[in-house]
């Protein structure tokens, strides 16, 4: 089943992004209170490329290497964060959804050459999340593949994010980049495979971007990024 809304397009802020994380830039440079001002829902890191955070309904939660989540605070900063003002223009009611079939869903949203925010919300069969350890200082992909993974099955919560199209990745990375966390709030972080029982999508279209750089910061102005 599918419901539709006015169609009023989601606004996404991003500091930093995808290829500055990526390329090496783990210093925090947004406060956590700053970045929450744009948006209900959202994903990003702590300082050192430290775990995964979770925004959903205004609130950031950390989701660390030892499986554990905490709401982060105020003055805790960022190296990279995407908050959104998430508004949906339709939504799907969905059993047995995946990874894979995700991507097939996003088949029959408006259009595939603008980004989307997401908030899935229900039971899931099984969810398998990573992330990173704190105060990073190796090679972005040597810190993905050496990287803690959990899983747990029967669960009930939420998967927020984005999905973009492949000319965007440099700034979203390509597809869906999506974070879980449970209703106990005990269990989050970046979302690998999923495995969904009876959810809800929202799916909002983006159509105002607000991109920002720490511009100020020293480290970032010396940086070289491929």
């Amino acid at each position: 089943m599918v419901k539709s809304f006015i169609n009023k397009m989601s606004a996404i802020f991003q500091h930093g992004s995808f290829n500055t994380l990526y390329g090496g830039f783990y210093e925090g440079t947004i406060t956590a209170g700053e970045a929450l001002k744009y948006g209900q829902i959202g994903i990003g890191t702590l300082d050192g490329a430290d775990g995964e955070v979770i925004i959903l309904d205004g609130t950031a939660y950390h989701g660390n290497s030892e499986n554990q989540v905490r709401i982060v605070k105020p003055d805790e900063t960022l190296p990279y964060v995407a908050v959104i003002d998430h508004q949906p223009f339709a939504t799907y009611k969905v059993n047995g959804l995946t990874m894979q079939t995700l991507h097939d869903l996003t088949e029959k949203f408006p259009t595939r050459n603008t980004a989307y925010s997401l908030k899935m919300t229900g039971h899931f069969e099984s969810v398998e999340i990573s992330s990173k350890p704190a105060k990073n200082t190796k090679n972005y992909l040597e810190i993905l593949a050496e990287q803690p993974h959990f899983a747990e099955k029967n669960i009930s919560g939420t998967i927020v994010g984005i999905w973009s199209p492949k000319f965007l990745e440099d700034l979203y990375g390509d597809g869906a980049h999506l974070h879980f966390l449970s209703d106990d709030q005990t269990f989050g972080g970046h979302l690998t495979e999923f495995l969904s029982g009876q959810i809800t999508i929202e799916v909002g279209q983006v159509g105002e971007m607000k991109q920002e750089f720490p511009q100020e910061n020293e480290n970032f102005k010396a940086m070289r990024f491929e």
